[in-house]
């Protein structure tokens, strides 16, 4: 019953252009309910970037890209990865990871729809739907000032609460099906990765 209330949900919000935070404690599948939220919005590409994985010194050149020469090491202009997300889905994991000067830029960027590479004077227009992941505790963090209350704002016009598994055991067959194949995936690429 708590699964078909979540997939109901995202039903509804799939198809908008409008932002959607999924908020659930570690472990409750919200990478899972991203790519089915993906699967039912009829967006073409999906697209996801988890806010843990990459360092804050890192983030401008990993995700909106630069231009050649913009940094020692620089020989190539790079596209980044919002650039690939264009028209699609963009799910940003845990964002509640991300440090408070990285949540400014980023409150910037996704009420203008608009970043720059590295060393760029020209603006890059991005066209997609966001979708946001977050553990319950975002709330507090933002009381405590951990977590930025505009950001937080500006993020959650629809908001998602995944119950732990503990509520909803009748899920964890889908899951379990949902990891085996994703790590199938990784390991055939990995393996095609040792045959070249």
């Amino acid at each position: 019953k708590r699964s078909l209330a979540i997939r109901k949900q995202i039903d509804a919000v799939a198809p908008l252009k409008n932002s959607v935070l999924l908020l659930g404690e570690t472990g409750v599948g919200k990478d899972f309910w991203a790519e089915y939220l993906f699967r039912q919005s009829g967006f073409r590409s999906f697209l996801n970037l988890n806010c843990g994985d990459v360092p804050d010194n890192l983030i401008d050149s990993e995700w909106f890209g630069y231009k050649k020469g913009a940094f020692t090491g620089a020989e190539r202009d790079f596209e980044g990865k919002w650039a690939q997300a264009d028209k699609g889905i963009l799910f940003l994991n845990q964002i509640d990871l991300l440090s408070l000067n990285v949540q400014s830029r980023l409150l910037r960027i996704i009420e203008r729809k608009i970043y720059y590479p590295l060393g760029s004077t020209s603006e890059r227009k991005i066209d997609v739907k966001f979708i946001f992941s977050a553990n319950e505790d975002i709330e507090k963090q933002v009381r405590e000032n951990r977590f930025r209350a505009d950001l937080y704002y500006r993020i959650s016009p629809y908001m998602i609460k995944i119950p732990p598994l503990r509520d909803r055991k009748q899920d964890i067959i889908s899951l379990l099906h949902y990891f085996t194949d994703r790590e199938k995936i990784q390991l055939n690429l990995s393996e095609e990765g040792l045959k070249s």
